[in-house]
């Protein structure tokens, strides 16, 4: 179900969700590389681009802050789907919505991403 909210408004809780799952795989990466005392270079590596992704996190979260956005955690639906409940105050009045991802699609953009990210570079991705 879709809320009455700007585009702008609905592409920023999407891309905040897709940045909270790509702290959490980045973080896994992070400790893997810690644990398994990998070179130095590739742990200041991971540790770059987990601070420009958690940046990237803070200035999308301060947005849907300004706008009285609330995102809600996920919730399962069945062995395919996952769905992120949202709300907007407005007015005194609030208007709820979710998004709901198929969660193969969700793997596979995030494996995208991801791969961008480490493969490309920080400033490259971010711009």
């Amino acid at each position: 179900m879709r809320a009455s909210i700007p585009e702008d408004i609905l592409d920023t809780i999407v891309e905040k969700i897709y940045l909270d799952l790509e702290i959490h795989i980045l973080e896994k990466k992070y400790m893997d590389a810690e644990t398994q005392r990998k070179d130095e270079e590739h742990i200041k590596f991971l540790n770059t681009v987990l601070s420009s992704v958690r940046k990237k996190r803070k200035e999308t979260g301060e947005f849907l802050k300004g706008k009285d956005v609330k995102i809600f955690d996920v919730v399962e639906l069945d062995d395919m789907f996952v769905e992120y409940p949202y709300a907007q105050k407005t007015n005194g009045a609030s208007k709820e919505g979710s998004q709901r991802f198929w969660k193969a699609g969700l793997k596979y953009r995030l494996t995208r991403r991801i791969n961008e990210r480490l493969t490309r570079g920080v400033e490259e991705v971010d711009k």
